[in-house]
């Protein structure tokens, strides 16, 4: 048995689940004598991932009940699609007993997430499973893993983001042997925010929603695309407050107005689209404008020659790099309800490939072949 392959995979959600871990689940599964099993811990509601969809050998467990023993197998590799609490734990264990370990880039990332304390623990599994995480973390006796862990998600101090920096090899133990970034300038971001070294090994993968949602695919015709995020969801801004937003832009854009769904968006919010005779849906269409905040869909958009409207929200700020690439950007939804939108306009020319490369290699396959 020692020539077979372990491959552990897991991620805190199960749209993340069935989005991009049981694809690449199911890629890895074809090669011979490999065993592929994908982590359902506690925290992660199990009756909404899409088993059917996947190769039936697919194991799906627990880390406490895997009744393997890994020292059968001669190549052990734990992947995750992270930096949250749990992902670092876990990277933490499965590195203790032998596994090369590698994270995957799942969306679009910012120095310091704003998100309130009741809206990080938003439910009971999570919450458990989270503070779980935490305490045998601490318990490590790693005083900087006690630091990164406080600044990360409550702090966000830059004073002590560069003491970290300073240290960044006591971290060594919860960092992935490799890291798969969406394009060259995450590199430095994960040096900056995570404290990666120069000489850690990244691999540029490219942007997985162009496979997704736009190349070799057939995409619809909308005038304007509100591209939606999950603020609400994660407990990150109170409902009044963006179903204000919501109103205002199907007020504003009425029928001509399509809303591009996230996959854990609750549709619920979007009733005032429906009643103003607009459409919701979870396709990525071409559109004559885009509206958003700074959902890593907006990457697509930039790509193309459609018109980039950004509106700030609940007091987050926007990436540079979306901000120097957006057409209008306002500061509040009150400012966009004012603004009269010009009956000819040229989008400026943009330059988005450095943060979100558009590869012509399928990110899947290229994930697989670096992880095999």
């Amino acid at each position: 048995m020692l020539n077979k392959k372990l491959y552990i995979l897991f991620d805190v959600t199960s749209s993340n689940i069935n989005r991009i871990v049981l694809p690449i689940a199911n890629k890895l599964i074809e090669a011979e004598g490999a065993l592929v099993i994908v982590l359902s811990e506690s925290l992660v509601e199990t009756d909404s991932i899409d088993y059917t969809s996947f190769n039936s050998s697919i194991i799906f467990s627990t880390k406490k009940k895997i009744n393997i023993n890994f020292n059968d197998f001669k190549e052990k590799k734990f992947v995750t699609f992270g930096y949250r609490i749990a992902d670092l734990y876990l990277t933490y264990k499965f590195k203790k007993l032998g596994f090369y370990t590698y994270q995957i880039q799942h969306g679009m990332y910012q120095d310091f997430l704003k998100r309130s304390f009741k809206g990080y623990f938003s439910n009971m599994p999570k919450k458990k499973y989270y503070l779980k995480c935490l305490i045998k973390l601490v318990f490590t006796g790693n005083l900087y893993i006690f630091i990164y862990l406080l600044n990360k998600d409550l702090f966000k101090s830059y004073l002590l983001n560069n003491f970290l920096i300073k240290n960044n090899s006591k971290l060594d133990s919860i960092q992935s042997n490799k890291v798969f970034v969406w394009g060259e300038l995450w590199k430095n971001w994960f040096m900056k925010n995570h404290f990666y070294k120069i000489n850690d090994k990244f691999i540029i993968m490219g942007n997985p929603d162009f496979h997704k949602f736009v190349n070799n695919k057939k995409q619809n015709d909308v005038k304007v695309c509100y591209i939606a995020q999950t603020f609400f969801e994660d407990g990150r801004i109170i409902k009044s407050n963006i179903l204000d937003y919501i109103e205002n832009i199907s007020n504003y854009f009425q029928e001509d107005l399509y809303v591009k769904l996230h996959p854990r968006s609750k549709k619920s919010l979007f009733s005032k689209v429906l009643d103003n005779k607009g459409k919701i849906g979870y396709e990525f269409p071409k559109a004559e404008v885009y509206v958003g905040h700074y959902s890593s869909l907006l990457s697509l958009a930039m790509n193309t020659n459609a018109l980039i409207i950004l509106i700030k929200i609940n007091d987050e700020e926007i990436p540079d790099y979306f901000l120097n690439n957006a057409d209008f950007i306002f500061e509040t939804i009150e400012d966009f309800k004012l603004f009269k939108m010009p009956n000819q306009y040229k989008p400026k020319e943009k330059n988005i490939n450095k943060y979100f490369l558009n590869t012509n290699i399928d990110t899947l396959d290229l994930i697989c072949e670096n992880i095999n």
